[in-house]
């Protein structure tokens, strides 16, 4: 008595204590310690709880209150309900079978449903953390939380079973009955996920109603997406907490091989879940996608509870055949319902949904770079203009989605738009190419970390002088999407001074040989918990590394999602990886650049390449058609950027604060501050004064610095036009876009 309360209250303890560690450790710790101070801490516990079990061992055998196995409790005392109430044997077959009926389930039985549930539930959190974080943010934050709700389900699940495991009779069909829950909840489940965005952008409007603004407090957010993704998997997860118990209650044969026993089921169970992984992240979401793989996995679960309800089947025999009916439409309703892709990437949990106007009723728009995606929403409704989805693939790494009509096209990667076709984009990816090619003497050998929609990549193969363009790209899938951007990128995976190198970009950087001229960065988010190491000094480090001695170095600065606070945190982490650097505030985007060699800059030399036809094709209709605009648009060098960044914190890979405080900043919108920071500090750092050192004017032009000036002054006006429409003041903008 009481060996199954036992599993039970233990299976509890440690799975409450692993969903605090989570909640600890991806709330607070990294962001307090960072990884290495998380990491000892957890060092820090083992060694505790060994400490103590050393000195409690010690203590029971010195003071004689420790319990032995007698002999007399060996082989003979059952503790299997299985075995202890004898299953009726069938009279026919022991007047014909010279050997007894073995006992249901067998010892053999409980082992393979141990395996088979820990696969389907480790392929469940798989499954669920790839569709809930591209529509709720594929940041650390909701990463902790979807394991937090899958532990506390579990843990909770075993805790409310806790007491009725020793009184149950016939465990098996309880166990068969839990994993029936699991599957058909799944099932249930699966074909209204893609409306997950619309509920949550549903239930912030009513709250921002309640309470204006509220949508913009992170513990507000964080709360109502653990409500939500708790009412999603609150009730799989308790009967996955449930069978464990159960399981282990049902092999238990014997007091002297209880630890023995208990330990089997438990291999086994962990086997099953190191195999589910493996199968859901490597073969079932490239192969089948999400979508199937859940009804799969939901087919698994019911078959566990269809093997160990078999007996009570054969009894209800007829009965049964109806609910199995239903069992099976669900499934084939479930395979032919196909989710909205459009409205699963519409990007609700990003500060451009306008709640406000939501509440009020108004039409606003959301999602996409600076709120022109393809969904609108109105009064909570998601409804798409004429947009579609193009092209759409699950691989292993990230899902992709390309959507769009006519010309105007864009790329989601993972949670996130990482490129498109509108202006603000296109200025900022052709620029991703252009500006570090341009700033290089005579590039040969170029590096893109991470494709994209290939228009970086197009715009620096723009120039002859490359000989080798390398392109590192983590996701396969991404490949064909960026095909579709052939119009924008010029068909640049067909040229052949182009390799895709498929793998991590920092992987690559670390590994390879090659010594480059330019490296330029694609525009990653930093809250996405696969592109915030882009942003570390170590990453930064890494590349000055593989430049030559002119090398050229290009990252985007995330004006839309970081405070000016954190982006100074970037500017600093590039200043103490490079000898010298510059940033160029390029009107509502801004790019950084690393360089081996302090700038200097021949105008002439510069202008001509600057208007070549192929380069002018792009930057022409982006309005920069003249030298002087192009190089107004220089806003700080490291001489300027020592006193800004006094007392600012390095960005690593040890202690990545950018990660978890741009997670923490994505409902806020910061780009208005951002710009109105750039247009001070041009003022305040005398950079006007700080262009006649870095450029060489051409000769016989006695007008140049004359058109400088003026266009130095232009890029300024834009700067605060820019911050002061971002931030609500359209009539101050509307003045200085007329200045």
């Amino acid at each position: 008595e009481g060996v199954g309360e036992g599993l039970a209250s233990l299976y509890f303890i440690n799975t409450i204590g692993a969903m605090v560690g989570v909640g600890l450790c991806g709330f607070f710790l990294f962001q307090l310690v960072g990884v290495p101070g998380a990491t000892w801490v957890a060092v820090g516990i083992n060694l505790l709880v060994g400490g103590v079990a050393i000195w409690g061992n010690r203590a029971l055998a010195a003071s004689g209150e420790r319990e032995r196995p007698s002999p007399e409790g060996g082989e003979g005392v059952s503790v299997s309900p299985s075995s202890s109430e004898a299953a009726p044997v069938d009279p026919l077959c022991a007047l014909f079978s010279p050997r007894p009926v073995p006992p249901f389930p067998t010892p053999q039985a409980i082992l393979n449903a141990a395996f088979f549930s820990g696969l389907a539930a480790l392929a469940y959190e798989v499954y669920f953390n790839r569709v809930l974080s591209i529509m709720l943010g594929d940041t650390v934050f909701v990463f902790s939380i979807i394991l937090i709700v899958f532990l506390g389900g579990i843990a909770l699940g075993s805790a409310v079973f806790r007491r009725r495991i020793d009184r149950l009779s016939h465990l098996e069909e309880w166990l068969a009955l839990c994993q029936f829950v699991i599957g058909c909840s799944i099932l249930l489940l699966t074909p209204f996920l893609d409306w997950l965005p619309v509920v949550y952008a549903g239930i912030m409007v009513a709250l921002d109603h309640l309470f204006p603004q509220i949508h913009v407090n992170w513990v507000v957010v964080n709360l109502v997406k653990l409500m939500l993704c708790t009412f999603m998997l609150g009730i799989p997860t308790l009967h996955m907490g449930a069978s464990f118990p159960i399981l282990g209650r049902l092999y238990t044969r014997s007091l002297r091989h209880l630890g023995e026993e208990v330990g089997t089921v438990y291999q086994w169970n962990t086997v099953g879940g190191i195999f589910g992984s493996i199968l859901a992240g490597f073969v079932a979401l490239p192969l089948f996608g999400s979508r199937v793989s859940l009804v799969l996995t939901a087919l698994v679960s019911i078959a566990i509870g269809l093997y160990f309800w078999k007996e009570r089947l054969r009894r209800l025999s007829a009965a049964a055949f109806p609910p199995l009916l239903v069992l099976f439409a669900v499934v084939a309703a479930v395979l032919l319902h196909p989710w909205d892709v459009l409205r699963m990437h519409a990007q609700t949990f990003l500060h451009y949904v306008d709640f406000a106007a939501m509440t009020r009723g108004e039409r606003g728009k959301q999602g996409g770079e600076g709120g022109r995606e393809a969904a609108h929403r109105e009064g909570g409704e998601v409804r798409h203009y004429g947009y579609r989805a193009l092209y759409y693939s699950e691989g292993i790494h990230t899902n992709v989605l390309v959507s769009g009509k006519g010309k105007n096209l864009q790329i989601h990667v993972g949670s996130k738009v990482q490129a498109s076709t509108y202006f603000d984009d296109l200025i900022n990816q052709y620029l991703l190419g252009h500006l570090p090619t341009l700033l290089h003497p005579a590039p040969r050998t170029g590096l893109i970390t991470g494709l994209g929609a290939g228009i970086a990549l197009g715009s620096m193969a723009r120039h002859d002088s490359y000989r080798v363009i390398d392109v590192a790209e983590i996701s396969a899938n991404v490949i064909p999407a960026a095909r579709l951007f052939g119009e924008f990128n010029g068909n640049v995976l067909d040229d052949p001074r182009v390799t895709i190198h498929l793998g991590d970009g920092r992987n690559y950087i670390l590994a390879t040989r090659t010594i480059y001229d330019v490296i330029s960065t694609d525009a990653f988010e930093p809250y996405q918990a696969n592109a915030a190491g882009f942003y570390t000094y170590d990453y930064m480090s890494a590349c000055r590394r593989k430049l030559s001695k002119d090398g050229v170095f290009c990252l985007w600065l995330p004006l839309t999602t970081l405070p000016v606070a954190y982006n100074k945190v970037i500017i600093h982490s590039l200043e103490a990886a490079f000898p010298h650097m510059s940033v160029w505030a390029l009107g509502p985007q801004c790019l950084l650049i690393g360089t081996m060699q302090p700038l200097r800059l021949d105008v002439a030399a510069l202008e001509r390449r600057f208007l070549s036809p192929a380069v002018q094709r792009e930057l022409a209709p982006m309005g920069l058609v003249r030298i002087e605009t192009f190089l107004a648009y220089l806003s700080l060098t490291e001489k300027e950027s020592e006193r800004l960044v006094q007392g600012v914190s390095l960005n690593t890979d040890d202690h990545p604060i950018l990660e978890l405080s741009a997670s923490r900043n994505l409902t806020r919108p910061t780009i208005g501050e951002n710009q109105a920071f750039l247009a001070e500090v041009r003022r305040s750092a005398g950079m006007k004064r700080r262009l006649r050192e870095l450029l060489v004017p051409p000769p016989d032009d006695p007008t140049f610095w004359e058109r400088m000036d003026r266009a130095y002054e232009m890029v300024t006006i834009l700067l605060d036009a820019l911050a002061k429409a971002n931030m609500g003041d359209p009539e101050g903008a509307q003045r200085d876009f007329e200045r």
